[in-house]
């Protein structure tokens, strides 16, 4: 509109201009005819009439062009300050502004953001989203942006946007045609939305905990009789989510009959005496299907202004719990019988007295009647050589609350007797005090038999001694102190029987040596406690200085205490085994560094080539994209379908590079690990891979599928290519149908998904997972063979495998596993 008034304006002056200049010629000529007495006058006034003309017509242009150069000064001024106040509005905003231009380029961006992109200003203006961001093109958001660029239509979404670093965010995007292309205002909401997520989350959690603790509760209007019963509590009674619920309902049918007169006493007292705490209380409820159950309740009264009262409460199911007190009630009862009737002498003291004893221990120290052992003292009956050893094991009990058991001592009876027993001791809560729980077994036959045994198996090691390797029997002692050894200790260490056992004998602690005795030894007692038995490998010093490594089998003979603990066990030189074993571990450490370097070498060469090969794409795709554009009149139908035939493969080979780089970059990507949301992010990568018009066709059923450890953008990459794949073959079947679901075996999480799709033949089951391998035509369906390959190493690198079973035309079922504390 300025540009037309302008020009009407510069129109108007010069058509004055020359209106006046005829005027004037035409004037003057008349009245220089008219004045003029001679020619040579005519010609002389004529020439200063001229002079005259130009200088007013010089004077008027000069007044005007100034005027219009202020003019235009004063016009590109106030511009200037619109545009800068313009631009330090954009610059200041708490909102991220961007402008991206209709070749796809950054023709502005603010600081906020840049920093929402996590990239500078520098990296993005003059550059293409997809040189900035690869494979934004693929997303949702990017389709949003097309529409505004070519359609001039305004977009308002929430986006979850992968971030160069490999976390991600969530804003709000208004995106927008303007005359540069588009503009795109975009807020971070990223904590707001991981803030509703959190609540909803802490929701569900709440709900399962009051599910886990049998837990509900409920509000109780004391006026009107309303009530309302939480999920929690319709689901521990049985009763839907729709039912009718009242005071009047709750006395009839839920509170238990012979209870109901102490619950509804309970309330009104509670209610009456003006307090806001609503004590426990136990009672009985009936569930749905009429089963009792004891519950506690206790919550609180709210009193509002006006006097009113509502009641909130809780309700626990509390079944378990009385179940139990009862069998504590009746256990208590078999336990004095077992304790006064058990074959074993049982004593409990308290305060260095005995509070209660049973008749075994009476007729085992011959004292008459329990009544004449009350009130007595242990040490009464334990031998006075014992006394020290006994209050010591009693300390140990008493002040640090250790169980002492399987120890010997002895007793000596009121007729004198010496008898050996076996004792157990721990503390004991009885009846409101603490005491000393002490069982005694007479082991005084049985340890005479022992003797009996061990001597016994003295002899038996004098054959022993012909065997190859060396047998022995030893005290467990750290310096283990050899009491027999078997002739085969010679070839073994060098050193003779006499050596290992005389008076001045070679303890075997002498000959394993340093590094490995704190290990021996502290091993040799954890499997004796455990199984009583072990089994070593470690290595010894011979007499002539060798090293050598040796194999060593021993079980304990007794669980007795220190002293007296004896092992047996027998050791063979396994050195020559050793060595053939180092070898072969070498070999295997040799060979994996060879394929890790070749590995690195095929990748490093996977990704150089598909960048090289960029270059000439970009140039095909360039000048087939000018030969369409701009010579398409000179060409035949034939001529446009080869155009269109090469546009289409250099697309294919585009994407057949990106795959290529994402294939090599998740052999060298540093994996991140994380906790999932699987549900969430299978049904994200769903919508993502699915138009809408695609979910009307589509069947899809998730199961409620676990969380777990892994790299977020690594198991986004398997379910992307996994339902893309799901969704591309059961595409031509009438109703195509996806099932995603899960189990746990061997502390691993497998992952399945179906689907009743073309299928496969398993017979090429082994290429499935190769590169470039294909079992369908490219022309039945695209791809380029890449994906599996991608989610095969994706899955290795987290410890886990993949696998699939399929039938042709019958569909294929893909499974893959996660460690359950998946660690890199």
């Amino acid at each position: 509109m300025k540009k037309r008034n302008t020009k009407y304006q510069a129109l108007r002056i010069a058509i004055i201009i020359a209106l006046l200049g005829i005027a004037w010629i035409l004037g003057s000529d008349l009245l220089l005819a008219n004045i003029a007495k001679s020619f040579h006058e005519y010609i002389h006034i004529q020439t200063y009439k001229g002079w005259f003309f130009v200088v007013i017509v010089a004077i008027i242009l000069y007044y005007l062009v100034n005027y219009q150069l202020a003019l235009n000064n004063k016009l590109s001024d106030e511009l200037l300050q619109h545009e800068m106040k313009f631009k330090n509005t954009m610059e200041n905003m708490l909102e991220g502004v961007q402008i991206i231009d209709f070749n796809w380029r950054y023709s502005y961006v603010n600081d906020v953001a840049a920093r929402h992109g996590m990239k500078s200003r520098e990296e993005l203006l003059g550059k293409t989203m997809m040189e900035c961001y690869p494979g934004i093109e693929k997303t949702d958001m990017f389709r949003k942006l097309e529409n505004c660029m070519h359609n001039r239509q305004y977009h308002k979404m929430e986006n979850r946007f992968e971030l160069p670093d490999g976390s991600s965010g969530w804003f709000e995007l208004g995106i927008q045609p303007v005359p540069e292309g588009i503009f795109i205002l975009s807020h971070d909401i990223t904590d707001r939305v991981e803030a509703e997520q959190k609540n909803i989350e802490a929701q569900q959690r709440l709900i399962e905990a009051q599910r886990i603790a049998k837990m509900g509760d409920f509000t109780w209007d004391v006026q009107t009789g309303e009530v309302t019963w939480s999920e929690a509590l319709l689901d521990m009674l049985g009763y839907s989510r729709d039912q009718q619920i009242d005071y009047d309902m709750i006395n009839k049918w839920v509170h238990h009959p012979d209870d109901l007169e102490s619950v509804t006493n309970w309330l009104n007292e509670s209610i009456k005496s003006g307090t806001t705490i609503l004590q426990p209380h136990e009672y009985r409820i009936r569930k749905k299907n009429g089963d009792p159950i004891y519950v506690r309740t206790q919550g609180k009264i709210n009193i509002r202004e006006d006097g009113s009262k509502t009641v909130f409460a809780t309700i626990q199911d509390i079944t378990n719990l009385k179940e139990n007190e009862l069998k504590l009630e009746e256990s208590e009862k078999r336990y004095k019988n077992l304790f006064m009737q058990s074959p074993d002498a049982i004593f409990i003291n308290q305060q260095d007295v005995i509070v209660l004893a049973n008749k075994a221990f009476v007729n085992l120290v011959n004292a008459g009647e329990i009544e004449d052992v009350i009130g007595k003292s242990p040490f009464d009956f334990f031998h006075p050589d014992y006394h020290d050893h006994v209050r010591d094991k009693i300390h140990k009990v008493r002040e640090q609350g250790v169980e002492i058991s399987s120890y010997e001592e002895q007793l000596i009876s009121a007729k004198g007797r010496i008898i050996d027993v076996d004792v157990y001791r721990s503390t004991f809560e009885h009846e409101g005090f603490t005491g000393i729980h002490v069982i005694l077994r007479d082991i005084t036959e049985s340890k005479r038999a022992k003797q009996a045994l061990i001597e016994s198996k003295r002899q038996l090691n004098t054959v022993m001694g012909n065997l190859p390797g060396m047998a022995y029997h030893t005290r467990l002692d750290a310096q283990w102190p050899m009491e027999f050894v078997s002739e085969g200790c010679f070839d073994l260490t060098g050193y003779t029987t006499g050596e290992l056992t005389g008076s001045k004998h070679i303890t075997f602690s002498d000959i394993i040596i340093p590094e490995d005795n704190d290990y021996v030894w502290s091993r040799v007692n954890e499997m004796i406690s455990k199984d009583k038995q072990f089994v070593l490998e470690y290595r010894i010093q011979k007499k002539d200085g060798s090293i050598r490594w040796v194999w060593d089998k021993g079980i304990a003979l007794q669980k007795e205490d220190e002293e007296n603990h004896s092992i047996e066990g027998f050791i063979i030189d396994i050195t020559d085994w050793k060595e053939a074993e180092k070898a072969l571990e070498e070999y295997q450490n040799e060979l994996e560094v060879k394929v890790q370097e070749r590995t690195e070498e095929l990748e490093a060469f996977a990704y150089s080539v598909s960048h090289d090969l960029r270059a000439p794409l970009r140039a095909i795709n360039g000048f087939t994209d000018i030969l369409v554009e701009e010579y398409a009149s000179d060409l035949d139908d034939e001529g446009k379908r080869l155009a269109n035939v090469i546009q289409k493969n250099s697309r294919n080979m585009s994407i057949l590079i990106d795959d290529l780089l994402t294939f090599s970059r998740a052999g060298r990507k540093a994996i991140q690990p994380s906790n999932i949301n699987m549900q969430e992010m299978v049904k994200s990568v769903y919508y993502e891979a699915t138009a809408e018009k695609d979910r009307e066709r589509i069947d899809i059923k998730v199961g409620k599928i676990p969380n777990c450890m892994a790299d977020t953008s690594m198991m986004r990459q398997v379910w992307m290519n996994l339902l893309s794949n799901a969704i591309k073959y059961s595409s031509k079947t009438d109703k195509p149908r996806i099932e995603i679901n899960w189990k746990e075996e061997n502390s691993k999480l497998i992952y399945c998904i179906k689907d009743n799709g073309v299928g496969f033949n398993e017979q090429y089951i082994d290429k499935l997972f190769g590169v470039f391998q294909r079992l369908h035509n490219v022309k039945d369906f695209e791809g380029t063979g890449v994906g599996l390959a991608l989610v095969d190493r994706i899955i290795r690198r987290h410890n886990g495998e993949i696998w699939a079973k399929g039938e042709e035309n019958k569909g294929a079922t893909f499974c893959f596993s996660i460690p359950k504390q998946n660690k890199q």
